[in-house]
């Protein structure tokens, strides 16, 4: 069975993208609980960042000038009719330094060589970065906000800058970034997704629970997956709502609010993000 690519289904290909390279091939770190260092010298970097809209992402992203190395350009560009198809174009890639650009319209990815920029003079990113939820870096809010990395500067810039006016609620872009830093008890980082005004939009982190009482992301190896949505509020992204993000028996994403004890797959299809 396979998706269409929708821009509703970009956030779970990213997890799936995340779970291909990162869970999947490291069945002895899963079974150690996490335990070995994450960035195995026979593992590639996983890091990336997918900037996502309909056919005016390119265009966008070249006209704020947020790709590092313009004079590269557009390296490819992938047809990716199924989000199954982009989770496999991402995964191929060995070269942590590329950025996609992702036309949910076309359903094309353009492979850009080159980061995005973290940098711009009438940007404060330190305002962007106080924006961030206290516990961003860690779960007891011990890391402070400004010791975030070049990847999340340059995710929450990027989606500053591209939904400056005139852009409008249907054209809004979001940037995911997939970040490699540990959170929490594991050796894995985490997935977040930045929209207007830079503000944190949803974020997935896993965690090792021996004793959870609800659903698994891998049950087996008690590995339990977190996915939070938040809202800006006074200047700062405030939490929304919370859920368990597990794999439904079918492959794909299942969202489980906090406080319900087992996935209902009934009224959630593969692949179907549904708001909570």
């Amino acid at each position: 069975m396979v998706t269409v690519l929708t821009r509703e289904g970009i956030f779970d290909a990213a997890i799936m993208y995340f779970h291909k390279v990162s869970l999947a091939p490291r069945p002895k770190a899963l079974k150690e609980g996490i335990s070995e260092c994450h960035h195995a010298s026979n593992q590639k970097n996983i890091g990336t960042i997918w900037v996502y809209n309909g056919d005016l992402v390119q265009e966008n992203a070249l006209e704020q000038e947020i790709i590092v190395k313009r004079e590269k350009g557009i390296v490819e560009t992938q047809a990716v009719p199924y989000l199954e198809d982009l989770v496999d174009y991402v995964a191929r890639e060995e070269d942590e330094d590329h950025v996609y650009l992702i036309n949910t319209s076309k359903k094309k990815a353009s492979k850009v060589k080159g980061g995005l920029r973290n940098y711009d003079r009438n940007v404060d990113i330190s305002t962007l970065e106080n924006q961030l939820p206290d516990n961003f870096l860690s779960r007891d809010c011990s890391v402070p906000k400004n010791k975030v990395g070049s990847r999340t500067d340059a995710a929450m810039l990027s989606a500053y800058l591209m939904n400056l006016p005139p852009c409008s609620d249907d054209s809004e872009v979001r940037v995911i970034a997939i970040k490699e830093t540990k959170y929490s008890n594991t050796k894995l980082g985490k997935l977040t997704e930045f929209g207007p005004g830079g503000y944190l939009h949803r974020e997935v982190f896993f965690e090792k629970r021996p004793h959870h009482n609800g659903p698994y992301f891998h049950e087996k190896k008690n590995l339990v997956g977190i996915y939070r949505e938040y809202e800006p509020k006074e200047g700062k992204a405030e939490l929304k709502s919370e859920s368990y993000v597990s794999l439904s028996p079918d492959g794909g994403i299942t969202y489980t609010p906090l406080h319900q004890k087992s996935p209902n797959h009934s009224n959630i299809s593969r692949w179907t993000y549904t708001s909570l």
